[in-house]
């Protein structure tokens, strides 16, 4: 039965539509992306996108002017209470300039600080008191796979484990979930892990949350940043492990998409389907880029910014899986995923993104496919959420194995 947001939705698109298709704007709604609009002033020229989040609304625009009318209406229609515009759903958005180098970072400090000050206070109560001192160095241990079948780090916790911490365990890691997906990518690999034992969870799983949020505490500052003169065109890159969960074969994979330096989408989950070889888990977490790339390539030229899109250069870590759709390539080894070769081969011949090779040790993705080290998150974090030292560099697309090694650097496979 569709819900009351479902009956808002309906009717507020419709009076969207109507209103502001006159003699002063005229409104088109995203295909594919229906919560947003995009109002034109037909006596100015002047462009606003709106994207509405159930009874939130969000707008960037070029005529303050055109928003204040937008707002009149909407206020008459439904009511309307203006809000901060730095802060939504949790974010805080802030704008810095330094250097004549303008900034924008989303961030959850509050959030992350009301989260931690909660479950400190909770723990204590139960007589399990958190040491709040102690900041992880990274967000989930390395070696480490969750299983909902057991693993052999972590096996299946006792009945009554499960029993006493399952309530408290669905309830942190759904607040953890908020801030990776919202702010900090560097969590995503914990929470994807985490989420996976959400029905058989036991206290050694607890701790996992409980490390994870201590980072995040610990890293409450920062978030992910975009910054004006970074890369103007889209950037896609894409890594997959093989760590395969026990419960189904299937292993870790990620990928993030950047635009300005920072990642406008940025994912760490289990591979849709088994795969056979580490160079099959490669090609199976690049056909999932490529395929949420089309998407935002589709969606900024229907938003009118096409002008940064490309053909996005699309780096992954595995020689053979980068140079597969370059060559052709058919073998006896990778026969059995035609599909995906095939639809692969098409984007790539329609020239929406180019394969090239980069070394493991400067692949972002590769932290959302596994725990790492403080060294490879320390080097590999702020090239994920954009707070690299310096603007990212356009990818080397002639890169091979051999020609990083003669730069005096070993090539890792």
């Amino acid at each position: 039965m569709p819900s009351a947001s479902f009956y808002w939705t309906r009717e507020l698109n419709a009076w969207m539509l109507q209103t502001f298709n006159s003699s002063t704007f005229r409104i088109v709604q995203m295909v594919l992306e229906p919560c947003m609009y995009m109002i034109t002033n037909l006596k100015t020229g002047s462009v606003t996108h709106m994207l509405v989040h159930v009874d939130d609304i969000d707008l960037i625009t070029d005529s303050d002017d055109d928003v204040a009318i937008i707002f009149d209406l909407i206020d008459r229609k439904f009511g309307l209470v203006a809000g901060d515009p730095d802060v939504l759903l949790g974010v805080h958005r802030k704008l810095t300039e330094v250097d004549g180098v303008r900034y924008l970072e989303f961030l959850m400090t509050d959030y992350a600080s009301e989260m931690f000050n909660k479950w400190k206070a909770k723990l204590s109560t139960l007589g399990t008191p958190m040491n709040e001192k102690y900041t992880p160095e990274i967000p989930f241990p390395t070696d480490t796979v969750l299983s909902v079948v057991g693993s052999e780090k972590f096996p299946l916790p006792s009945s009554a484990d499960t029993d006493a911490t399952i309530k408290m365990y669905r309830e942190i890691v759904g607040e953890l979930l908020w801030l990776a997906r919202m702010a900090m990518p560097k969590l995503l690999l914990s929470v994807s892990m985490e989420s996976r034992v959400v029905s058989i969870a036991g206290k050694a799983h607890f701790d996992l949350c409980l490390q994870t949020l201590q980072y995040a505490y610990g890293h409450r500052h920062e978030g992910i940043r975009f910054r004006s003169d970074g890369c103007n065109q889209l950037l896609a890159a894409y890594d997959s492990a093989d760590n395969p969960d026990p419960k189904d074969g299937k292993s870790q994979f990620g990928y993030s998409i950047m635009l300005f330096d920072g990642p406008i989408d940025a994912v760490s989950k289990k591979t849709p389907r088994v795969g056979t070889s580490s160079t099959h888990n490669e090609y199976i977490a690049m056909a999932e880029c490529a395929r949420r790339l089309r998407y935002f390539q589709d969606l900024l030229t229907e938003m009118d910014l096409k002008q940064y899109v490309g053909r996005t250069p699309m780096e992954g870590d595995n020689w053979p899986a980068t140079t597969q759709l370059h060559d052709r390539r058919i073998t006896d080894r990778n026969r059995h995923y035609l599909s995906e070769f095939f639809w692969l081969y098409e984007m790539y011949a329609d020239q929406k993104f180019t394969p090239c090779w980069v070394s493991t040790l400067s692949n972002g993705p590769d932290i959302y496919t596994k725990g790492t080290s403080r060294q490879i998150m320390d080097h590999l974090g702020p090239l994920e959420t954009g707070y690299h030292h310096r603007p990212r560099a356009w990818p080397d697309l002639d890169m091979t194995p051999a020609k990083f090694e003669s730069l005096g650097r070993p090539a890792r496979l």
